[in-house]
């Protein structure tokens, strides 16, 4: 195996307690341990006290969609990402049209750019959002790069060269390619030979597919791993189909790598409580915390799997996806981590629930690594840009499937 995807070897260098500590005869809630370059922070108690904790504006500040009775600008279907702009307007990826369309400060519609197509100034699928030069912005389609000034204006397209990727990844794995940062390299999972199985799958126990996450500079060719996580937990039943029917169990854990607008980045294995944190200087953490997991009950199982019935994509498999469940091993305890986000502030935001429906719990992280405390996001929120003074992300309603751009602010005392 090339020396570049091997797991790292953690030796522990150095142990020291971290500068918030509580009374000198209590233990310190944090611990901080050097390992290679990487620093690994562990948390066992919060930080904040009543007067110091991070408070959420009760309504949101800002507000674009959630009106089936709107114009079509304001219609917002399948909201990949949203990024702010220095004169409060927002800049919002709305991938079910094909879109990217800019709102003012007030939430007014000002602009939509691209649609479905193949031309430079349009869309295949649009993903993310980079901020560029001034206020103007870059758009992920796929893997390529269009470029926008201040005024929303086309600059150009950096078309992603598939073949000279394919060159580089040949020594390393299976990979279809991943997010630029703004330093012009890409993070991009590699998949295990056996993460796309071969010949007919054969029923058996839950598994996660291995995948590394790889660092790739294009100009040099070379690859750093960044971590090794597993895929989503599934499993292969006998359905009574032709072919065994693959299923995911509720509160499946998945590990996931997201970068921040700024290139930061969160990497997380989802059934270990930890994440791996990269700010956009390259400076690699491990934000770890006390827990041994909250175990699932009988009535939180049905109630995901009511969620699960009520999709629109399973309807038409139904049936068969009601033996599947029957038969499939059931989780004991819910994943640690269910998605994380590197804020722009440095601070890091873990959820540790995964319902749509009822309030999130989200760990909030300094940005030193230590444990501050917890918040409640709304149901059904999902942050994609948080700065030190507001969260900007996109809130799904489970029973209409109806998106809203929202804004909070953000108090510290």
């Amino acid at each position: 195996m090339p020396s570049f995807l091997r797991p790292y070897n953690v030796a522990l260098l150095a142990l020291t307690s971290a500068a918030a500590c509580g009374p000198a005869d209590s233990p310190p809630v944090a611990t901080r341990v050097d390992s290679a370059g990487i620093e690994i922070v562990t948390s066992s108690d919060s930080l904040w006290t009543p007067d110091t904790r991070w408070t959420l504006s009760p309504e949101p500040t800002l507000t674009i969609g959630g009106d089936l009775d709107a114009p079509d600008p304001y219609q917002l279907v399948t909201v990949s990402d949203a990024m702010r702009r220095s004169d409060g307007s927002v800049v919002v990826v709305n991938s079910g049209t094909r879109e990217v369309r800019i709102f003012s400060s007030e939430g007014e519609h000002l602009q939509t750019l691209g649609g479905p197509g193949e031309g430079p100034e349009e869309y295949g699928y649009p993903m993310g959002l980079r901020p560029g030069p001034g206020d103007g912005f870059t758009v992920r389609d796929r893997f390529d790069a269009v470029h926008y000034d201040t005024a929303g204006e086309f600059v150009g397209r950096e078309t992603f060269d598939r073949a000279e990727w394919m060159e580089i990844m040949r020594s390393v794995g299976p990979s279809e390619g991943g997010v630029e940062l703004p330093d012009g390299r890409m993070v991009a999972p590699v998949y295990a030979e056996s993460f796309f199985g071969s010949g007919t799958p054969t029923p058996g126990p839950a598994y996660r597919p291995p995948i590394t996450i790889v660092r790739v500079d294009r100009a040099t060719r070379d690859v750093d791993t960044l971590a090794s996580i597993g895929g989503i937990l599934q499993q292969y039943v006998d359905a009574g189909q032709e072919r065994p029917t693959n299923v995911v169990p509720p509160f499946a854990p998945s590990g996931r790598y997201l970068v921040a607008h700024d290139g930061s980045m969160a990497i997380y294995d989802g059934a270990e409580p930890e994440v791996r944190q990269i700010d956009d200087a390259g400076a690699h953490r491990i934000v770890r915390w006390v827990s041994e997991g909250e175990p699932v009950s009988a009535a939180e199982i049905d109630a995901q799997l009511d969620e699960f019935r009520n999709a629109s994509w399973i309807q038409p498999r139904i049936a068969e996806m009601e033996r599947a469940w029957a038969q499939m091993d059931l989780p004991t305890h819910k994943p640690h981590v269910t998605l994380a986000h590197s804020a722009l502030d440095g601070s890091l935001w873990v959820r540790t629930t995964s319902s749509r429906v009822d309030d999130a719990r989200w760990r909030i992280f300094s940005s030193d690594g230590r444990w501050l405390g917890t918040l409640e996001l709304p149901g059904g929120f999902v942050p994609m840009e948080i700065d030190d003074d507001y969260l900007l992300g996109v809130h799904t309603d489970v029973a209409t499937e109806l998106q809203t751009v929202v804004m909070y602010s953000l108090d510290k005392p």
